[in-house]
């Protein structure tokens, strides 16, 4: 411990301001022994090294020297390093006598030592320190999201600075009272608060150096900040390049560093001066130590270098790094790098896989070839490589590889046929294309066999680069294949599930370390390219729409998959679904409208419609939505879908779309706007409906917004309101953002981590099927069920936060279901039993108070019958649940009820217990207190009425009742039971009646339980579901009683319409023997309509006293 000691003497001395070192008799020459004697010897003992016990010498150490505080301080050190003196608090709090004033180097010791100490607390796992230790964490990474303070934004420099994957880093460093939390939870604090900030790249601004030049002496930091400059290099050239600058790519980047170079020269700083010359040496690589190959063209361009820049860094990484992933943004040139680098180097044959519709484009790039005197080819007149397509397996087995300098495979043709003989060929190059249309990493043959390819390639030491226009268009798997073609014999053969799920997790794998050193992700910013701006016009559906909308979202008959289909279709155009009344779509009419706008000012617009094509844009002219948006006579409407058009008709329209004076609307399936489409002669852009990932959506618009438009470029995508359009829309962008946190180093939040798990599990790459989404957005009913799983177990804090953010959505999905659903079936029942109890006691009104408790809008108060209702006091945390005029309100919390102990007569708390925690192990008893306090703010003999969600019942019933007792209540068997009321309505009702008052102290409570009772608290997920549950509850049995429902009468109309409609519409089916036979006429006269879904009619009509319609099928 000598050398310890002396790094602690030296430290001390420096915070106590003492100039020379001063001996320091207290610790003596031998610090260890000096701490042994402190903690093992009895102060009796003659060998006790104080004349007194420990805690009263260490309390005595004061003085108006500051030695003896540096001393102390010393002390206190070498006490914490130890590790076996209990009472590490006592050195903080004992370190300067209360009320004293010290000086303030005497003042930093104390302070340095209050961190020291909060940190071996947190090491030893003390639940207050940890607990607060977090909490200032949450607070102060609130602020930095927030960026208001002066501390949150001199972090956010710093994260500027040194990036955003090194947050933890810059944490740790400058908050040192954080220092002792686990990184693990660290990670996940973050990732819930700054995730989205931190995606946000900064830059190197020489004004925010003034904060974090004292941190450049530490490596981690060095390498941020050169990484930031080199970033900000690039960013640099491309605005240069964008506003048309005509200086070289050279002389550009030495611009760059003239200026950095003087804007820095003030802080006199080496580390500094040696990051950025570092930088400055870098670019200057790129331009020295990159020859161009003579046989390449002079540029493809006029006014574009070839190579570029961004070219020019892939080159430069793939020489350094030999393996690399290019995930550039579309026109930068990815396969340009591989073919440079390939010529620059002298590599013999280089392996080129790429999709099939994609062999033509490399074979172009790999010629001399120019059509009508532009250049297509990279290569000069007669330089051209020799290439050999290996396109069946006659030119795989004929073929003399050692005389090619390409060879071209389909990704199609990487079989068990091929591959064993490429495994063979000594490539010194292999190049995998569009490598995210791999497809399958789990059962894939042409996966499998890549990696094989990949795995020779690395025996031979040869280059790899990874083409992509974005590494994840879909999914985690797109990651884990790059790993693996990345690290072949790392991760060649580990089990694709358990690597997806590491990624996911940031389990074992670092990808700050593994992934990010070797991809590229630039932005096309520097194609100067004419202005794109891109908006979201949404569609709000008719009132008939709603109506179909509700009818379809409510089907049980439908799997959840094809239910998702069928919403989309109806959005996309009603009349798939033989509509009685007819009816025409709200979006259609909209992007109608837009149109037209559109062709008074501009001539060619492509429109982009994605996921389905027969019936909307291909087959009854009379159905499909183009002849029925109303354009102007002088608009032509071209079609490109995919089936039954070859080539050459697609090739011809094109051409006349580009070429052409025409106004032209050119509508285009999603599916076919590949690679290598050219729509440039496009001005606006419609997208009908978005597709399932941004990657497509992007490829998309850059069909349009390309090399070669010469125009601004307008995007509009058109979203109806409130719909599966809006959940699919809101879904792809949080899926984008946590792939992007993902690739740059950034933690995942626990939301994120879920998503993409979830979204792991949709089989094969058709995400028109995606359950997951499906179980997320479908309708009011639908988000208020999902609602109410999510926050299971949250606890009340949680909850809080996630009402920050859901809270309005919360309350509106109430407002929206109106008095048919489950939740209010759920209150109609407890206040029937409370009704009940009432009346069975006798009790006079006057005074009466009924507590409902996490009341939502009041529900307990809508759903009692009248003469109740003003007895009613609502209590929930969500104020927004209260806007508008109601009756007795409170906003409050169920851990603490804001109510007078012993003044409530009877309290209600429905389907809200699973909210709370529950988790004994991590001294979390949310749950008990929950019940404590409805004990406590019940008069003796008062009672309280549970109502348990269907799938979050108890786990052991009878251990629920032994943890009862001890809270001061008994069951009331009489209404208490498992309520299943047909297929519609499931729930467990329990009665408590208060026998007596328990202890105050929550403490005392949960020592008076046996830990075995436990279960009896918890609540596992349970796997029923309900089918219609919007239909109202007429009676329930508890017991083998029957209790008719009270009704008041706002609830009485409601049902009494809804018998009506369903009476009416069953004798409607009937007289015709079916929905699908009543005629047309009938169905109008009467009110009712009708909608074909999944080849079975339904007949519906809708409510005029409530939300809602009611469907008879």
């Amino acid at each position: 411990m000598g050398k310890e000691n002396e790094e602690i003497i030296a430290s001390a001395n420096q915070r106590a301001g003492l100039n020379e070192p001063q001996e320091l008799p207290v610790l003596g020459s031998n610090a260890k022994a000096l701490i042994e004697k402190i903690i093992t010897l009895n102060p009796k003992n003659p060998d006790y090294p104080f004349s007194q016990p420990f805690d009263k010498h260490y309390a005595g150490m004061v003085s108006d020297d500051p030695g003896v505080y540096a001393r102390k301080y010393t002390l206190a050190r070498a006490l914490i390093a130890d590790g076996r003196y209990g009472n590490i608090r006592f050195l903080d709090t004992a370190f300067i006598p209360q009320g004293e004033e010290v000086p303030p180097q005497v003042q930093a010791l104390k302070d340095d030592l209050h961190v020291r100490v909060r940190e071996e607390l947190l090491k030893r796992g003390d639940k207050k320190v940890t607990a607060e230790v977090e909490e200032d964490m949450r607070n102060f990474t609130q602020e930095v999201d927030e960026g208001k303070t002066l501390d949150a934004q001199e972090f956010r420099k710093l994260v500027h600075l040194f990036g955003g994957s090194r947050v933890v880093d810059i944490l740790y460093r400058t908050r040192p009272e954080f220092r002792g939390m686990p990184v693990e939870k660290v990670k996940s604090i973050i990732a819930d608060f700054l995730g989205d900030f931190l995606v946000k790249k900064g830059g190197f601004n020489p004004d925010d150096i003034e904060v974090g030049i004292k941190y450049l002496s530490e490596a981690t930091f060095q390498e941020g900040l050169y990484e930031t400059i080199k970033d900000n290099c690039l960013q640099f050239y491309n605005f240069q390049k964008k506003a048309g600058s005509a200086e070289s790519d050279r002389e550009l980047t030495n611009e760059y560093f003239d200026i950095a170079d003087m804007e820095i020269q003030g802080f006199k700083n080496p580390h500094l001066d040696q990051i950025l010359q570092r930088a400055r040496q870098y670019y200057t690589s790129l331009y020295e130590d990159l020859p161009k190959p003579p046989q390449i063209i002079g540029e493809l361009k006029e006014g574009r270098s070839f190579p570029d820049l961004n070219q020019l860094i892939n080159m430069k990484e793939v020489v350094d790094k030999r393996r690399v992933a290019i995930a550039d943004d579309m026109g930068l040139g990815k396969s340009a790098s591989m073919i440079l680098t390939k010529e620059m180097l002298h590599l013999k044959c280089a392996l080129v896989a790429a999709p099939a519709n994609v062999i033509s484009t490399w074979q172009r790039y790999l010629s001399d070839q120019k059509v009508d005197g532009k250049q297509m080819g990279y290569f000069k007149e007669g330089m051209a490589p020799k290439v050999v397509i290996i396109d069946n397996p006659l030119a795989l087995h004929e073929s003399d590889f050692s005389q090619a300098d390409y060879v071209l495979i389909s990704h199609e043709r990487l079989n068990d046929s091929y591959t064993p003989v490429l495994e063979q060929v000594p490539f010194e190059m292999v190049i995998v294309d569009e490598v995210h249309k791999l497809k399958n990493l789990q059962k894939g043959v042409r996966a499998g066999n890549l990696i094989k390819i990949a795995q020779a390639a690395e025996r031979r030491n040869a280059y790899l680069g990874i083409l992509s226009g974005t590494p994840v268009p879909n999914k985690i798997q797109d990651v884990a294949m790059i790993l693996k073609l990345l690290y072949p014999e790392r991760f060649g053969e580990a089990s694709n599930k358990d690597l997806v799920k590491k990624i996911i997790n940031g389990d074992l794998l670092d990808l700050r370390s593994l992934l990010i050193p070797r991809m590229q992700m630039k932005g096309k910013e520097s194609l100067n390219l004419p202005e794109l701006t891109q908006d979201v016009i949404k569609v709000d559906m008719s009132p008939e729409e709603k109506e179909v909308y509700e009818v379809l979202m409510e089907n049980d008959e439908m799997e959840a998959t094809e239910k998702i289909q069928v919403l989309r279709q109806f959005l996309m155009n009603p009349k798939l679904l033989d509509m009685t009344p007819n009816m025409e779509g709200s979006k259609i009419k909209a992007v109608g409208q837009h149109l037209n706008n559109v062709f008074q000012n501009k001539n060619k617009v492509v429109m982009f419609v994605n996921g389905y094509v027969q019936g909307i844009i291909r087959g009854d002219k009379e159905k499909i939505i183009l002849g029925r948006m109303g354009l102007p006579d002088d608009v032509e409407i071209k079609v490109i879908h995919g089936e039954d058009m070859g080539n050459i008709e697609r090739e011809r329209i094109q051409s006349e779309f580009n070429n052409s004076d025409k106004k032209i609307l050119l509508v285009v399936s999603g599916q076919t706007a590949d690679v290598g489409i050219d729509l440039s002669g496009g001005e606006e852009v419609v997208f009908y409906n978005e597709p399932w990932s941004l990657y497509d959506k992007q490829q998309q618009l850059a069909r349009v917004h390309r090399e070669g438009v010469k125009h601004p470029v307008r995007s509009m995508t058109f979203i109806t309101n409130g719909t599966i359009e809006d959940g699919i829309s809101i879904y792809i962008q949080m899926k984008q953002n946590a792939i992007e946190k993902l690739l740059r180093g950034i933690e995942l939040s626990k939301m994120d981590k879920e998503l993409l798990e979830k979204d792991e599990k949709v089989e094969g790459s058709n995400l028109e099927v995606n359950r997951e989404l499906a179980d997320y957005y479908f309708s009011s009913l639908d988000r208020m069920m999902k609602i109410f799983g999510h926050v299971r177990e949250l606890g009340e804090e949680a909850f809080i936060k996630f009402l920050e953010r859901y809270g309005e959505d919360y309350a509106e999905c109430y407002s929206d279901l109106g008095s048919r659903n489950y939740q209010s079936n759920a209150c109609r029942i407890n206040g029937t039993i409370i009704a009940e109890m009432i009346e069975k006691h006798g009790q006079d009104l006057v005074g009466l108070r009924i507590l409902d408790i996490a009341s939502g809008p009041e529900m307990l108060r809508k759903h009692i019958t009248d003469k109740y209702q003003d007895r009613i006091i609502s209590l929930d945390i969500n104020a927004l649940h209260f806007k508008g005029e109601g009756g007795n309100r409170i906003v409050g919390s169920f851990t603490a009820l804001p109510v007078e102990s012993g003044s409530i007569d009877y309290a209600n708390l429905s389907l809200a217990l699973h909210y709370s925690r529950f988790v004994p192990s991590k001294g979390e008893y949310e749950r008990l207190k929950v019940l404590a306090e409805m004990n406590r703010v019940l008069k003796i003999g008062g009672k309280t009425v549970l109502n348990l969600m269907y799938n979050a019942d108890l786990k052991s019933f009878e251990k629920f009742k032994t943890i009862v007792e001890a809270l001061g209540f008994k069951i009331d068997e009489e209404y208490t039971d498992n309520v299943i009321v047909g297929t519609q309505y499931q729930s467990r009702i329990i009665t408590l009646e208060k026998i007596q008052d328990i202890d105050p102290d929550i403490n005392v409570v949960i020592s008076n339980i046996d830990k075995e009772a436990y279960d009896g608290l918890k609540m596992p997920k349970g796997s029923c579901g309900l089918k219609n549950p919007r239909k109202i509850v007429r009676a329930f049995v508890v017991n083998g009683v029957n209790h008719p429902v009270k009704f008041n009468d706002s609830d009485q109309a409601v049902l009494e319409e809804e018998t009506t409609i369903m009476t009416e519409g069953e004798q409607l089916r009937n007289m015709y023997g079916g929905v699908k036979y009543i005629p047309r006429d009938d169905i109008i006269q009467n009110g009712y309509a009708r909608v074909l879904i999944a080849n079975k009619y339904v007949l519906f009509k809708k409510l005029q006293n409530n939300n809602g319609v009611v469907i008879i099928r």
